[in-house]
């Protein structure tokens, strides 16, 4: 008999799951009403948010590049963080080449080191150009925005200065003045030209520092403290390289505070660091499908399916304590199978002698 051919094509939509949870609680369509959809949904909300509390998701690993300030020491994370994981001060170095404006308009601010100069473009709907020497390949793109607009950044490069391709397309994005936005590009190409430009024609580029980097770039690990290590610090607003950190892990958002907070020497430097985040809220449209990979589709309907049972008097009680067996050995079996299966290194701690 043929096969499909395809793996990983099949999509369950929210329908689907609420419909098998039912299902499996033995409620039929008839005591399926709009309040117990809506408590359902709710249910499966407080499932998704339990995952963090079981372990890390991989699938909910992402990369974050946080611009340095001088001298601030706190920097919040992106809303739905759970914890930082492996964290990183990188040092570039600019990429080189000749910039200019495609109207003309004075670039100089741009590239002064010199964060409260700025460079304006006469015209909306323009890009900055980078022109090499050689073919470059650009890794890194920081900008300095000034202002506060939306745009949608895409980044390009060209070997004649007449055809391009596409290295990065952002998106839009909310711009907010004198905030730094970092982008790696992964893969990135080498080439003679390298632009940026903006999409959309509601206002023209404007920036403070336009920085970009090319493949020479160093990262070290940044050490993390505790609660009490950073209270112990006799100078926690000390100026320099920030190398070490601590998780402020409150609501509504995380906070990572860096030591000793940055200086001059770190004024384009960046905090890479890897974050474990909460899965995507579930909503309330029926034909979404939840941030779970498939093989955790059993997991998730058997959790909801029991946790549905404990709150609908309509359910057999003697179904309950079945369903929650059913549930536990299908997370177990879940759970067991979320590892990365890497050599494991083992790295003792020596805080009171590496400590600056």
């Amino acid at each position: 008999m043929p096969t499909t051919g395809t793996s990983g094509a099949t999509q369950i939509d929210l329908a689907t799951i609420l419909d098998h949870a039912f299902r499996r609680c033995r409620l039929n369509s008839s005591v399926q009403t709009p309040e117990l959809v809506a408590a359902t949904l709710e249910n499966l909300q407080f499932l998704l948010w339990e995952l963090a509390n079981i372990g890390l998701n991989l699938w909910c690993i992402e990369k974050v590049i946080q611009g340095l300030y001088l001298y601030q020491e706190a920097y919040p994370t992106p809303i739905g963080t759970v914890d930082v994981l492996d964290t990183f001060l990188r040092h570039s170095s600019r990429a080189g080449g000749i910039l200019t404006s495609s109207d003309g308009s004075d670039v100089l601010a741009l590239e002064d080191a010199d964060i409260l100069t700025f460079s304006t473009q006469g015209v909306t709907g323009g890009h900055w150009l980078y022109t090499f020497d050689s073919a470059t390949a650009v890794r890194t793109v920081g900008i300095l925005h000034r202002g506060a607009t939306a745009r949608s950044l895409v980044f390009e490069f060209s070997q004649d200065n007449v055809t391009w391709s596409t290295e990065k397309t952002i998106g839009q994005v909310s711009y907010t003045d004198g905030t730094w936005f970092w982008y790696d590009i992964e893969p990135s190409h080498a080439g003679l030209y390298f632009r940026i430009r903006d999409t959309l024609t509601n206002a023209p580029l404007t920036a403070y520092e336009l920085f970009i980097a090319a493949a020479v770039q160093t990262e070290i690990a940044v050490a993390r403290m505790n609660r009490d290590d950073w209270t112990a610090l006799p100078t926690k607003f000390s100026n320099g390289r920030p190398l070490q950190f601590w998780l402020d892990r409150a609501t509504p958002q995380p906070t990572i505070r860096v030591w000793p907070s940055p200086g001059s020497v770190s004024l384009f430097d960046q905090l890479v660091y890897w974050r474990h985040r909460q899965v995507q809220d579930v909503g309330t449209d029926l034909t979404f499908t939840i941030e779970t990979p498939p093989r955790w589709s059993e997991a998730i309907i058997s959790g909801l399916a029991y946790k549905v049972a404990m709150e609908t008097p309509q359910v057999d009680p003697q179904l309950i304590g079945v369903l929650g067996q059913i549930a536990e050995k299908a997370l177990g079996w879940a759970e067991g199978e979320e590892v990365d299966r890497s050599v494991m290194t083992l790295r003792p701690v020596l805080r009171h002698y590496t400590r600056a």
